[in-house]
């Protein structure tokens, strides 16, 4: 980069590329699978780290509804492939469930995030 005029002009960078995915973010993932089940069910995470959850091609149609207000919902009903991310700042027992094939309270389709503090 270089800029007119300016002290220590120009800078060189440099960057490497590597192959493969990135890691994943710090948190947990759950698979969305099409046997109507959050896989794990039951996550633990830290205070501000996320839960992705995955669905893979061919898991059928489901979305994230929370039992209360967190975390907030994925949408309309939605078949994969395709993620869901959400951070939780406040530590707590987040419940949730696939609006189709589940029900507040850990009935049929749910799950659950328990969020520590740091």
């Amino acid at each position: 980069a270089e800029v007119d005029g300016a002290d220590n002009s120009p800078l060189t960078y440099t960057a490497t590329a590597e192959e493969g995915a990135p890691p994943p973010p710090p948190g947990a993932t759950v698979r969305v699978l099409s046997t109507n089940v959050f896989d794990p069910a039951i996550v633990a995470i830290s205070a501000g780290e996320s839960v992705t959850w995955v669905w893979s091609e061919g898991s059928g149609s489901h979305n994230v509804v929370p039992d209360g207000d967190e975390p907030v919902t994925s949408g309309p009903l939605e078949e994969g492939p395709t993620t869901y991310t959400y951070t939780f700042q406040e530590p707590g027992r987040y419940r949730y469930y696939c609006i189709e094939h589940g029900g507040p309270g850990g009935v049929g389709m749910s799950g659950e995030v328990f969020v520590q503090s740091n």
